[in-house]
């Protein structure tokens, strides 16, 4: 007799760093085979009981030949398996290359020029204008001339980013570079040029005041669910992805409205099928949102989501199979849970130095969810806490 798993489309991940363990153990609910496809050294999905390993090139390069791994491996499964990114530059992969790859397994149908302008903040915040969506003040790929009178017209300090991380062309290698003054601003472009980049303002929010409305797309561009989160700390502090947070967002179910109206308003302007966490940015002063990010693929807490009760890596394997949606509430009643990641929110309260060492600790004693430690599957913890020993020792 068969086994129940051999059933089930397989689910291959694109695994990226923790993103991708998270959206394995997700995925893993759901009784089907798991592949986790990384390359280069080893990787916490390796030590998985979850997923089994899947060894793909160390470059995914634009030529057709670079698909060929990936064809030869779904060849060799019974049925055409499910596919999930999970960086940016796979999702944009797999879209670019998707006339190839498509017989041979399955996958979101957004095209590339659709992905590439929700993933490219440029193009994003240029949706988020014609939808009526506030977008922080910008200026994408300023001359010298153009961003010395438009600083002039928008006081420091000033965010440099890229339009998306690790984008070809681009000499910012990092999510956001924070400037202080007009002169180094311009002094930045007129050494590193201002390609692929965009110059905003920096609005006063930071760790506390920055929500993200996670969710699912179907193939029609329409919302399956939506949930909220707030991220109370990030790595590195302010900036960075969330090292401590909690769904739903709680505090003020007015704010959480206008989440939720705001992300629909800015999906209406967009054409995208699939996982989504989009990042918005809360003024201190003003209280009002301003869309900053858009995930087009799994997020870095997306297991904290599946713990709290929304699973959408099974919920997108089962869209993208053809099962049914319309019994997925839009709005799940989810368990309020704490989740932090221990590794980045021990350096980033190292580096922000703005909190007791008694009430770091309580807040991680709230924790019900985690990036990395799991019960069930303690080998992922063991290798990055070897490998934060081995750090902390150098």
């Amino acid at each position: 007799m068969a086994n129940a798993k051999d059933e089930l489309p397989s689910a291959i991940v694109l695994s990226s760093g923790l993103t991708g363990l998270a959206t394995i153990r997700s995925l893993a609910r759901g009784g089907m085979t798991v592949y986790a496809a990384t390359s280069g050294s080893s990787q916490a999905t390796d030590l998985s009981r979850h997923c089994r390993p899947l060894r793909r090139p160390e470059r995914l390069g634009d030529d057709a030949s670079s698909t060929q791994w990936l064809i030869d491996f779904c060849g060799s499964l019974p049925v055409r398996p499910v596919v999930l990114p999970t960086s940016d530059n796979d999702a944009l992969w797999l879209a670019r290359h998707a006339q190839a790859l498509r017989p041979h397994c399955i996958f979101s149908s957004s095209s590339h020029g659709e992905l590439l302008r929700i993933i490219s903040k440029d193009g994003l915040y240029a949706a988020g204008e014609q939808t009526g969506v506030p977008i922080v003040p910008s200026i994408t790929e300023p001359s010298l001339e153009a961003l010395d009178a438009w600083s002039l017209a928008h006081p420091a300090p000033y965010l440099i980013k890229p339009f998306y991380n690790c984008i070809p062309g681009s000499a910012l290698k990092q999510k956001n570079l924070l400037v202080h003054s007009r002169d180094e601003l311009c002094a930045y472009v007129a050494q590193h040029g201002s390609r692929a980049i965009i110059v905003q303002r920096k609005i006063d929010g930071g760790d506390g005041f920055i929500l993200d409305c996670y969710g699912l797309c179907d193939a029609a561009s329409q919302p399956v669910s939506m949930a909220s989160h707030r991220r109370i700390r990030q790595c590195p502090p302010h900036f960075g992805s969330t090292s401590f947070g909690e769904i739903p967002a709680r505090g003020d179910d007015a704010l959480e409205a206008k989440l939720f109206d705001y992300t629909a308003r800015l999906l209406r302007g967009l054409r995208y099928h699939g996982i989504f966490g989009i990042e918005w940015l809360q003024c201190r002063t003003s209280g009002e949102l301003y869309v900053i990010d858009f995930n087009a693929r799994p997020f870095s807490s997306i297991g904290h989501l599946t713990d709290c009760g929304l699973n959408l890596p099974l919920l997108a394997y089962g869209e993208l199979l053809g099962h049914e949606m319309k019994g997925t509430a839009p709005r799940p009643s989810l368990a309020h849970l704490y989740w932090a990641d221990f590794m980045g929110d021990a350096y980033g309260f190292r580096v922000a130095n703005d909190a007791t060492w008694h009430g770091w600790l309580g807040s991680l004693l709230r924790c019900r969810s985690f990036a990395v430690w799991d019960w069930s599957d303690p080998g992922p913890w063991l290798l990055e806490t070897a490998r934060a020993c081995r750090s902390s020792l150098q």
